[in-house]
């Protein structure tokens, strides 16, 4: 018996829009995420930090997203994959508006880029499995492939852009 999305193409039409607005918010999401790959550049030039320092920072990160990615992927499993969209969105805005505050080398970027390591284990774990979920078996891999570059897109758009705003932030306060 050939399935639904087959013989009703209008259904099949229907299901391309979750995945669509994942896609999006995923865009989304690493656009936050992606802005701070500047944040080396950051720390060194506006906090006076130190190789050692950023690389610990950095490491934070890493560290905090690898030793939470197992957990979260069970605990999506159990709890559905929302809470832990939600929790990883909420928690990489709430991070990259603390930021704004950070003033010294103190241990708050460590705390901050380590909670955004737990933000990208949540999002990525569940957008993933999400953008898995929602399509038809036979369209996965073309699917996946335009889910991949709805992130990686970000990687250079983010950074670009981000420094653009910062330029013309210093431009405006020249003035």
């Amino acid at each position: 018996m050939p399935d639904q999305s087959t013989r009703h193409p209008w259904k099949r039409r229907l299901n391309q829009h979750p995945f669509a607005s994942l896609m999006v918010a995923n865009f989304c999401f690493f656009m936050g995420f992606a802005t701070f790959f500047l944040l080396p550049k950051y720390l060194i030039t506006e906090l006076g930090a130190s190789d050692r320092q950023v690389g610990t920072i950095m490491a934070a990160y890493g560290l905090c997203m690898v030793a939470c990615l197992p957990f979260i992927g069970s605990g999506s499993d159990r709890h559905g994959r929302r809470p832990f969209l939600i929790a990883g969105a909420g928690l990489l805005g709430l991070t990259a508006l603390a930021f704004i505050g950070v003033g010294d080398m103190g241990s708050t970027p460590y705390l901050l880029r380590g909670l955004q390591g737990l933000a990208f284990a949540c999002w990525f774990v569940n957008s993933s499995t999400l953008a898995v979920d929602l399509v038809d078996p036979a369209r996965r891999g073309g699917a996946l492939g335009l889910f991949g570059v709805s992130t990686l897109v970000t990687y250079g758009l983010a950074p670009a852009l981000a420094e653009w705003v910062a330029h013309m932030q210093s431009l405006r306060h020249e003035r």
